[in-house]
């Protein structure tokens, strides 16, 4: 009984901690990124991922992109930054162009500016969600 009961509680300490690691953190309420996302905040957190009617930002970082391109198979990329002290880019951000996968990409987005939802997960290459925004 005892040996059930350990089993159980790790369990459940196990998924608390995964669930605790999957939700988001948004950006600093005083941070660049806080700031240029301040008008839109309300588009970003209704985006959905595609295909589902899960918000983008209940389970990934939301961060306006600075830098994104299309490579030559005509996928998006985008450059996923490291956390700088002014609260600028994703924490575990690897510094460097990561392509999003085409089921991730949010087109006709009310959102002005690019924004992409990552979080460093091997699943979806840590997308949730990207939107080149209105404006392209």
């Amino acid at each position: 009984m005892g040996t059930t009961r350990f089993s159980l509680t790790a369990a459940v300490s196990l998924l608390i901690s995964f669930n605790v690691n999957v939700n988001a953190n948004p950006p600093p309420a005083d941070s660049s990124d806080a700031v240029r996302m301040r008008d839109y905040a309300d588009q970003i957190r209704d985006m959905k991922q595609p295909g589902g009617e899960v918000s983008c930002c209940s389970v990934a970082d939301c961060r306006p992109v600075d830098n994104w391109r299309v490579n030559k198979d005509g996928h998006y990329e985008v450059f996923i930054r490291k956390l700088t002290p002014d609260g600028h880019g994703w924490p575990n951000g690897p510094d460097a162009y990561v392509e999003v996968p085409d089921a991730k990409v949010i087109h006709g987005s009310q959102v002005p500016e690019p924004v992409a939802c990552w979080t460093r997960h091997p699943e979806n290459k840590g997308f949730y969600c990207f939107t080149p925004g209105s404006g392209t």
